[in-house]
């Protein structure tokens, strides 16, 4: 058994013993945008949906998250979590089509932000290595009815999944895969529908020992909704 298999089953078995979750609505957002990003040929644009939705248990919430199917259990300070995805839907993926298992921390934030880290390990024989992730997801005020928020994600990955992906090889156990940050506004800040707006910048490794670095933006148009005792 792969060692982040073991730590994945030892982290479920505790979370059994430990109180349930905060019991909020069961939530859903899904998110329709354009993501556009400057690339060294010119501008690429695609459009993309993100869903985000969670429901509460005795024992832990059921969650999506920006492509992570997984389980996340009460921990001090916030929340720990395992999970699994696909990286060509996965917000932290890479070039690569590779299905991949997650152990991830989380710490609570004022203002409902979480900071979090963790560690991927690919499930089958595609794509080698291991990732390690890191996300802050922090809302930062409301002012006429918008609220901005500060979001940063990023993966640094080891050598044996550089050599896989033809990325530089030399260095420490883990490099710089990829690393995101973007300031959001969402508005209306309370509301079924929402349009959602995000300026930032992304760097990414390239084959070869290269790099590349540009501006990326979305928009999109973003509906909620929450359910409680099988109401909306």
């Amino acid at each position: 058994m792969l060692p982040l298999t073991r730590s994945l089953l030892a982290v479920l078995c505790a979370g059994l013993c430990l109180p349930a979750l905060a019991d909020e609505p069961d939530a859903l957002a899904i998110t329709v945008g354009a993501l556009s990003r400057k690339v060294p040929d010119g501008v690429t644009t695609r459009l993309q949906t993100m869903v985000e939705a969670h429901h509460d248990t005795a024992y832990g919430r059921a969650y999506i998250d920006n492509g992570e199917l997984g389980w996340a259990l009460p921990a001090p300070g916030g929340f720990a979590a395992v999970g699994v995805a696909n990286e060509r839907l996965w917000g932290y993926g890479g070039p690569s089509s590779s299905n991949v298992a997650l152990l991830r921390y989380g710490i609570d934030l004022p203002q409902d932000g979480t900071l979090s880290v963790g560690l991927a390990d690919r499930i089958g024989s595609h794509t080698p290595g291991k990732l390690a992730v890191f996300g802050i997801d922090q809302p930062v005020t409301t002012w006429r009815n918008t609220e901005w928020g500060f979001s940063y994600w990023g993966t640094a990955a080891d050598r044996t999944r550089r050599q896989s992906l033809g990325n530089a090889s030399y260095g420490g156990d883990y490099r710089l895969e990829q690393g995101n940050w973007m300031i959001t506004a969402t508005y209306p800040s309370k509301a079924r529908w929402q349009l959602v707006a995000g300026a930032g910048t992304r760097w990414e490794a390239r084959p070869d020992d290269g790099y590349q670095s540009g501006w990326q933006t979305l928009l999109g148009l973003r509906w909620n909704a929450s359910f409680h005792n099988g109401g909306n």
